[in-house]
């Protein structure tokens, strides 16, 4: 029986919640050393990106709003969840410039309200 293939935000969930693992010092070097790490990094940095291009863009107040919008929503579930549990899960290992850039945006757009899922 061959092992099932996770894609997505299910695959996604999947590793940040290894960090969860009570081995911390090796799971920190394991993540650190996987690619999905640097994949969820790039994901987190261009949603940054793209949300300041928004806002700093020359379109209508109603296209910035809906493209605003739409980038929260994005955020919010999908990247928050893992995000918030890596960022959890590996406190004592901030020092870390990967897992410290998680942590900046994470905690830059954590505010972000419910009520962009409703």
């Amino acid at each position: 029986m061959t092992e099932k293939e996770y894609n997505g935000f299910e695959a996604l969930l999947r590793f940040a919640k290894i960090s969860g693992h009570h081995q911390k010092d090796y799971i920190s070097q394991a993540m650190l050393d996987d690619t999905r790490l640097d994949v969820l990094i790039y994901l987190l940095q261009s949603f940054e990106m793209i949300f300041h291009k928004i806002n700093n863009s020359n379109i209508s107040s109603t296209d910035n709003h809906f493209l605003s919008q739409k980038l929260k929503l994005f955020y919010k579930t999908k990247l928050d969840l893992p995000a918030k549990i890596i960022v959890t899960n590996m406190k004592d290992y901030l020092h870390n410039s990967q897992f410290k850039t998680i942590a900046d945006i994470q905690t830059k757009y954590s505010s972000i309200p419910e009520s962009y899922l409703s």
